[in-house]
């Protein structure tokens, strides 16, 4: 009889740490944790390219010698979790991990979209002087962030009841603490408001964002959301109206 195959997954949504089976194994090596991360965001990977991301300052040399170390602890942490191991790297094929459920959003419940937009990637990783490995971690923050978006929208469009309503437009106040510039999460809190009966409230988050925009980027909000803003101004009720007829069809991202 062949014995059940054991359960191996890499997670990276708080402490990175290696789950087999369900029993849990924090990395605590810095290095060895945002090597399995572009691993994993990655795939396939030259050895070099991973080295010159994890040790920027240090000479070739230098790099490749530091790599090998990293390759050596992985192998002593668990055999099983690289299925390459020559001049390219790369995970096994039996390793699952958090990054690729980021990139399967349709059915994603709306709590569990922003507990993942409320969880913060690699915590307690410095990343400081890695400037691809931070911006790699940016572009996976922002696609949790424009996923607990889409759910806040499917979940406003498909139940328009009175509590249901309060509690997207605390979800979407939410997204904004954590995505400021989110455009989209903006101007879907002021179509929110409006099905709150709040014309205000719709008008201030505009001003709030428009603040926020001109503070951190010097620029106005995009064209999408400056023109919501006149349109709720012109005439609130057709704005509402539209947006309620959409149904399935949410304001297009910005």
């Amino acid at each position: 009889m062949t014995p059940p195959t054991s359960r191996l997954r890499l997670e990276f949504l708080g402490m990175p740490k290696m789950v087999r089976d369900g029993v849990a194994t924090t990395i605590s090596d810095r290095k060895l944790a945002l090597l399995l991360f572009m691993l994993a965001a990655r795939g396939r990977c030259a050895r070099i390219d991973l080295a010159a991301c994890l040790w920027p300052e240090a000479d070739p040399d230098k790099q490749l010698a530091s790599m090998r170390l990293r390759v050596h602890k992985l192998r002593q942490l668990e055999p099983a979790l690289l299925g390459s191991d020559g001049p390219e790297l790369q995970l096994s094929a039996q390793v699952e991990h958090d990054l690729s459920s980021l990139r399967r959003s349709q059915d994603m419940p709306l709590e569990t979209a922003l507990a993942l937009a409320d969880t913060p990637l690699l915590s307690g990783i410095d990343l400081r002087g890695l400037e691809q490995i931070e911006c790699m971690v940016e572009g996976f923050r922002d696609l949790m962030v424009a996923q607990a978006v889409d759910s806040i929208v499917r979940e406003v469009l498909s139940q328009r009841a009175e509590a249901r309503i309060q509690r997207c437009i605390e979800l979407l106040h939410k997204v904004l603490v954590l995505a400021p510039l989110n455009e989209s999460a903006c101007r879907h809190l002021m179509l929110c408001h409006l099905l709150d009966h709040d014309r205000s409230s719709a008008l201030r988050v505009f001003e709030r964002f428009r603040e926020t925009t001109r503070r951190l980027l010097g620029v106005e909000p995009g064209v999408h959301t400056t023109r919501l803003h006149a349109r709720i101004l012109l005439d609130e009720q057709q704005v509402l109206d539209e947006f309620v007829a959409r149904r399935e069809r949410p304001l297009a991202t910005a």
